[in-house]
């Protein structure tokens, strides 16, 4: 580190310390406010360079900066040591939250590290390849480019869309049907905007194995077969885990005082067992 960026450190570290220690002892609300925000620019680098450190890791760069200037607020409003520099206590307070938003926001199922490796060389290089062959590289030009075999560049596929939580308004696999369709009943309300939002509450109730299944299943079309490969378990399995999801939100989302919502007939075009009786 040269002295230039030695000494803007230390100032600004001075700097901080000084406007979190006024705040810690100002009683106007307005004030404080205030050296907080002046506190948080002057640390929007550090949040940055934090924030980076999580980067090609399958979530936007725009949210990684702004879940490390959440971190950083909270650091600065959590401040109330100022024996201790800024930095150190504010580092580990941004790190934290980075990596609550991956544990919340993550892999449904982590996939073995070679896989996720490969994911991310295989996203890397796709950008490159597609300007160099002019189109979109398919899984042999990238194994070629990479030094992998063709499986390892289907597994890393894998990997990515295992990070990724379900949609339930995503259209299935060649048509227009969406999970939240294949919840619905004749009743026009089951439409409107309050039953949706019932819908995403249910869904956060489901483990990360049954949500992955309903993702590929209905979001990515993905066969019975498919998805056990991606779980490790048996078709029969797969079966029972897409049958015991739907079921529980299904409960979940039936009045119990009202009669059973009938599943559309439209389910049959997905290979899926009956739903169990209300």
């Amino acid at each position: 580190m040269s002295t230039a960026c030695r000494i803007d450190d230390e100032d600004r570290e001075a700097r901080t310390t000084e406007l979190l220690h006024q705040a810690l002892h100002c009683e106007d609300d307005d004030t404080v406010r205030d050296l907080h925000h002046r506190a948080v620019v002057l640390n929007r680098d550090l949040a940055l360079t934090l924030s980076r450190h999580f980067r090609g890791r399958g979530i936007e760069v725009d949210d990684l900066e702004q879940v490390a200037y959440v971190g950083l607020c909270k650091a600065v409003a959590g401040y109330r040591e100022p024996c201790v520099g800024f930095t150190p206590y504010a580092v580990p307070t941004i790190r934290g939250e980075l990596r609550r938003h991956f544990r919340d926001h993550g892999w449904l199922v982590r996939p073995p590290r070679s896989a996720q490796e490969a994911d991310l060389a295989v996203r890397t290089a796709t950008p490159h390849l597609t300007q160099t062959l002019g189109r979109e590289p398919n899984d042999t030009d990238l194994a070629a480019h990479l030094g992998l075999t063709r499986e390892e560049v289907t597994r890393s596929r894998i990997a990515d869309r295992a990070f990724h939580g379900v949609a339930i308004d995503a259209p299935l696999g060649g048509s227009t049907l969406t999970l939240g369709d294949l919840l619905g009943s004749d009743d026009d309300d089951l439409s409107s905007v309050e039953w949706r939002l019932d819908l995403r509450r249910a869904l956060t109730t489901l483990s990360d194995r049954h949500l992955l299944a309903l993702r590929l299943r209905f979001e990515k079309d993905w066969s019975q077969r498919e998805i056990g490969e991606v779980l490790g378990v048996s078709q029969m399995q797969v079966s029972r885990i897409l049958t015991k999801a739907l079921g529980l939100l299904r409960a979940q989302l039936e009045d119990p005082t009202d009669a059973p919502r009938p599943v559309p007939a439209a389910r049959e075009l997905v290979d899926l067992p009956a739903l169990p009786a209300a």
